[in-house]
């Protein structure tokens, strides 16, 4: 069996994006943690004081995120928007480390600050205060009114006697000297700083059964796809590989020929979020390791040899996910060869063809470890 190199053409992938929708009410939602530290308690009072006058409503669910991982960012933008408010705030961590955060559900801006203050009231305030100055920029604390003590009616003092004035020198009389105390300065309060979103380094298996063909279904090959990728930010970079069959096929004159596909890829995607719906794609280079051997039916091999063969095209996903380390995904791909073989039997004959261009399916599930 002899092999002929020829070249092929890469194909396309296109993803639509649709642009999120944005709230419009002047709410907050404040996720509570089942367990309520004395902060938490304390804040609570705190954020319904310091923003009373700026028309904002403060709505209080439970179920405060446990960590900063996307899966859970994306889980409090769902719950935002359900609940049709601007922002979305809790308490993360405890003690000396707790701090609050606040996450726009339109821009998915995350803001994170401590608290500042072993005394839960005073870094309740401390907390209130910065969300304050962040949500109403320039808006000066009102201070506090007084309400003036009340006059007691007390009876008119008795008459009192004049007497004339004794001819005595006079001394210019001294103006007596009132004590004014100043108006209370109005509180400014500097914005928050505004972190940038924690990056999520983790790691994410798929294995996936699909299919590789070419188009001619004798030689599609069946099996296990596993993908490996590295997320950072809104990119991913991933290696996968295909442990698929070997189709075999039985020629008229009783001649078996077999082919064997082991692909192995490299790649980068662009990912895409919106809630629990993942959307990814980007370019995939691949290299081929194949062999094909035919057996006459006397039992002679009249053909057994291998080849490399080298590919280039797009890969894609599309993932829901099921909870934070668990997900369905649907796997695709397609690819040209730019280097393949044409296997020819003995006698001339064209033998197992893998293809000049592949196209791949595959269904399974996604596993993320921290």
């Amino acid at each position: 069996m002899t092999r002929r190199p020829r070249g092929g053409l890469a194909a396309l992938l296109l993803l639509a994006l649709s642009a999120p929708a944005r709230a419009d009410t002047n709410a907050i939602l404040l996720l509570l943690h089942d367990e309520r530290p004395p902060l938490e308690a304390a804040l609570v009072d705190s954020l319904h004081i310091y923003t009373r006058d700026l028309g904002f409503t403060i709505i209080e669910e439970r179920g405060a995120p446990t960590a900063l991982s996307e899966a859970e960012l994306s889980r409090a933008i769902d719950r935002g928007r359900a609940a049709g408010s601007r922002l979305v705030v809790w308490l993360d961590g405890a003690g000396a480390r707790a701090a609050l955060v606040a996450l726009d559900v339109t821009t998915r801006d995350l803001w994170r600050t401590l608290a500042g203050d072993a005394d839960p009231e005073g870094g309740a305030r401390a907390l209130s205060l910065r969300l304050r100055a962040l949500i109403a920029p320039g808006v000066p604390l009102a201070p506090p009114k007084i309400a003036p003590p009340p006059v007691e009616d007390k009876p008119a003092p008795p008459p009192v006697e004049v007497k004339p004035p004794q001819p005595v020198g006079v001394k210019p009389a001294v103006p007596p000297q009132v004590a004014v105390t100043p108006a209370p300065p109005h509180l400014e309060v500097a914005p928050a700083a505004r972190p940038s979103p924690p990056a999520q380094f983790q790691l994410e298996i798929s294995l996936g059964l699909g299919v590789i063909t070419s188009g001619d279904l004798t030689w599609a090959r069946y099996g296990l796809t596993l993908r490996v990728a590295w997320p950072w930010r809104r990119f991913a970079i991933f290696a996968d590989a295909s442990l698929s069959s070997q189709p075999d096929a039985r020629f008229d004159d009783g001649t078996h020929a077999t082919l064997s596909d082991l692909p192995i890829g490299l790649g980068a995607l662009y990912r895409w979020r919106r809630g629990r719906l993942l959307l990814e794609g980007g370019p995939r280079a691949s290299v081929h390791f194949e062999a094909a051997s035919a057996t006459a039916l006397d039992g002679r091999t009249v053909g057994n040899t291998t080849f490399v063969g080298v590919g280039l095209g797009l890969a894609g996903q599309a993932r829901w996910d099921l909870s934070e380390h668990l997900a369905a995904t649907v796997l695709v791909g397609a690819e040209a060869m730019l280097r393949y073989p044409e296997f020819m039997i003995d006698d001339g004959r064209a033998g197992p063809d893998p293809g000049a261009w592949t196209v791949s399916l595959a269904v399974g599930v996604v596993f993320a470890a921290p």
